[in-house]
């Protein structure tokens, strides 16, 4: 989820082999660790689907913890 200006966006995507679905973006598998996306493909896909270059990501909604 993120915000832009007014609007507020939500994106479900799911893997598939080694990328997400929808978005196309690679998914990372290190052999030691759990598999994970990394935030600069993510800024990537959201300033190429918008068109902006001037993207912050300030808390990244996939790295909280659930509880």
């Amino acid at each position: 989820m993120f915000a832009s200006e007014q609007d507020q966006y939500v994106f479900i995507d799911f893997a598939a082999g080694a990328t997400l679905r929808q978005t196309k973006i690679p998914i990372v598998k290190p052999e030691s660790r759990e598999e994970y996306i990394e935030d600069e493909n993510i800024k990537q896909f959201i300033t190429k689907e918008l068109g902006r270059n001037d993207l912050l990501i300030v808390c990244p909604v996939w790295r909280l913890e659930y509880f």
